[in-house]
């Protein structure tokens, strides 16, 4: 098994993380195969093999170790970093293991105010920051999770609508093992209220964190090139939101992109994820094709 010591501070280099999976022993069967192939095209088997199975069997020893349940795992990062493929290689390989354990994935997007209440509130423009996600309906989400609320719900979000989904929303039943909670705001330092005993921020209620990271110059690539994709899905789609740049030159769009990015996504990231990173529990450093080249372990809380 990966040991896991409390207040663990120590950085690998991705051939040193890479051995941790000789000590598990651990191989893919076919439906796991089969289902990463469907995830994304960036990442491959190399990258499971030496990053992510190490990753779960850690996070497995902990969630068995502690008898948490449900535990909460999160995932957060900048945005175009690859938290959503993350999670979803870590669901599918955390339900794999001889325990079974039932894991489900949220993403925090579909917190987001609706686009109509952020022009209501004039912050369209900041979309994404934290005060345009309704923290309330969030923090009161993860209270019902905590308390082992058999059935929960969570409003889901589209990317191709650029909106939260009216009317649509994400049954989590039974109460599972293993909540993954993937977003951009999730490590703010805790706040319990030591005379209520409420939490009052989403970091009160997270078992293990993990932040992913790399340098601003491969987050913009990266957001360009997921802009440019979504602007070619888009093309053959009336009803998508990026259907409106089909009109524009590919020249326009990325400099659109860019320009966003500057503006909204860049400020975002120094000034409100970025400080949190410290606060993770492990640190995935990509290098510019998306592949980790670091793993720090900075704690591990009780």
């Amino acid at each position: 098994m990966i040991a896991v010591n409390n207040n663990l501070h120590q950085t690998f280099s991705r051939e040193q993380w890479a051995t941790l999976n000789k000590l598990e022993n651990r191989s893919l069967h076919a439906t796991e195969l089969e289902k990463l192939k469907n995830i994304h095209q960036s990442i491959s088997l190399a990258e499971v093999y030496a990053i992510y199975l190490p990753l779960a069997s850690l996070i497995n020893n902990y969630c068995n170790s502690t008898k948490k349940k449900p535990f909460i795992l999160s995932i957060t990062g900048s945005v175009s970093a690859g938290k959503s493929t993350s999670s979803q290689i870590l669901q599918i390989l955390l339900s794999s293991f001889p325990e079974p354990k039932n894991i489900a994935l949220i993403n925090t997007d579909g917190f987001l105010y609706p686009n109509a209440t952020l022009e209501e509130k004039g912050i369209m423009n900041r979309k994404g920051f934290p005060e345009s996600y309704d923290t309330v309906r969030l923090i009161q989400f993860l209270t019902e999770i905590k308390t082992g609320n058999s059935n929960v719900k969570a409003p889901l979000y589209s990317h191709e609508l650029y909106d939260v989904i009216p009317d649509h929303q994400i049954h989590i039943h039974p109460s599972p093992d293993i909540l993954i909670l993937e977003g951009l705001h999730l490590l703010k330092p805790k706040t319990k209220n030591p005379k209520t005993k409420k939490w009052n921020t989403i970091s009160d209620f997270l078992d293990f964190s993990i932040y992913i990271d790399a340098e601003e110059e491969s987050l913009i690539d990266w957001f360009l090139v997921r802009f440019m994709s979504l602007r070619t899905a888009a093309l053959q789609d009336p009803n998508s939101y990026f259907h409106i740049f089909s009109q524009k030159s590919e020249e326009e769009c990325i400099n659109m992109a860019k320009n966003t990015w500057h503006s909204i996504n860049g400020k975002n990231l120094h000034e409100h994820i970025l400080p949190t990173r410290q606060h993770a529990n492990l640190i995935l450093h990509k290098n510019s094709k998306h592949s980790v080249n670091e793993v720090t372990l900075l704690m591990v809380n009780d």
